[in-house]
């Protein structure tokens, strides 16, 4: 069965055609209310934005998305918000209201946005908007609108052509009128921590899609999906197959993801109560130099670390995933003897801060002697 056939079943994420040929012009119709599920204790809330080639709403993908992934998330106790959303760019638009609905809601905390297929694109965008999303998950992005449309150009693949004509129609027929809305482009605009995910055997989002997002910003982490051996429909999902395996990678990547944003945001909310200043700021946006000055007032303003021994401190690094900020920093070195000494020394400018970013990045102190 081809991908085109699949895709008439409703569970392709990007194509929207039947049969191989394009769907009939339809009525516009008014996306869905918001779904909500809420836990009894909101550790926070996620925003979930359905694919389907940005043709609008899809109320039944809307729904399924309260399952899988949104189990998930609830059972860490996170908030699920599944929203639908128009045809074309004023999509995009649906999904920063959504945001900003959510931060004038009394619930609020840690805020984030995960994305399927075309909903994918929409959530990167939308954190590179909004400062205030704390974490975006791109399930099989679109990622890199040039490199996709070159590709097209080189390819006699009838689904990519079908999806590189509605990158044109809906984000722009040039470069130039895409690009605010490429992700690759607006990559390090975005605050928040990034987790971009594909299946093995996607057959419409190549893997250069996601090494040029991380390419752009390096901070990003990306997971690899196992498929299924061989074609077996009862495994599909969005744009390819799940092995048992695959499935169980999903899901353990989705739970340490919004697990570790819990503890980041944790540690920025604690180092905002010095009164530091750039504290939550990423080495993306801000630089190291202005980490390191931010690293050394947190140092200089925490008791615990006045009462290590800088004398006896020698170098300490600690790796971290996602966006390094001297909040996060700070918290993983004061939670051990070395890594509150090596403050100390910093404290009292014995020591100098680097930073090397990557997935994972590693902060280290160089005490001088």
């Amino acid at each position: 069965m081809s991908f085109l056939a699949i895709a008439a079943t409703g569970l392709a994420g990007l194509l929207p055609i039947i049969g191989g040929q394009p769907a009939a012009p339809q009525p516009v119709k008014t996306p869905e209310q918001a779904l909500v599920a809420s836990p009894a204790t909101v550790r926070g809330t996620m925003i979930m934005a359905h694919g389907g080639g940005w043709t609008g709403p899809a109320p039944m993908t809307q729904k399924a998305l309260m399952t899988m992934p949104g189990e998930t998330f609830s059972q860490r106790g996170w908030r699920i918000v599944s929203v639908d959303y128009h045809e074309g760019q004023a999509g995009l638009q649906d999904v920063i209201d959504a945001v900003g609905s959510e931060l004038t809601k009394p619930t609020g905390g840690l805020l984030c946005i995960y994305g399927e297929s075309a909903g994918a694109q929409l959530a990167l965008v939308a954190a590179s908007r909004l400062a205030a999303v704390d974490c975006v998950v791109g399930f099989a992005p679109p990622a890199d609108f040039e490199t996709y449309q070159s590709e097209v150009q080189r390819s006699n693949d009838p689904d990519r052509r079908i999806i590189g004509g509605q990158i044109a129609t809906v984000w722009g027929s040039t470069p130039e009128d895409r690009s605010p809305n490429d992700p690759v482009k607006v990559a390090k605009a975005i605050a928040g921590d990034v987790l971009l995910m594909r299946q093995a055997d996607d057959p419409l989002i190549p893997i250069e899609q996601i090494d040029n997002f991380v390419a752009a910003r390096p901070t990003s982490h990306r997971v690899e999906l196992e498929s299924s051996a061989g074609f077996d429909l009862s495994r599909f999902y969005l744009h390819g197959t799940f092995s048992d395996n695959g499935r169980s990678q999903y899901r353990a990547a989705l739970g340490s993801f919004v697990d570790r944003a819990a503890a980041a945001y944790k540690a920025d909310r604690q180092a905002v109560r010095t009164r530091c200043a750039g504290v939550t700021r990423s080495v993306t946006l801000g630089g190291a130099a202005r980490l390191a000055r931010a690293l050394r007032c947190l140092a200089r303003a925490d008791k615990l670390v006045r009462r290590a021994d800088a004398g006896r401190a020698r170098s300490a690094s600690v790796r971290l995933r996602g966006e390094v900020t001297a909040a996060r920093a700070w918290s993983a070195l004061r939670a051990g003897t070395g890594g509150r000494r090596a403050l100390a020394a910093l404290a009292a400018d014995r020591a100098r801060a680097r930073v090397r970013s990557g997935d994972p990045s590693r902060v280290t102190l160089r005490v001088r002697r």
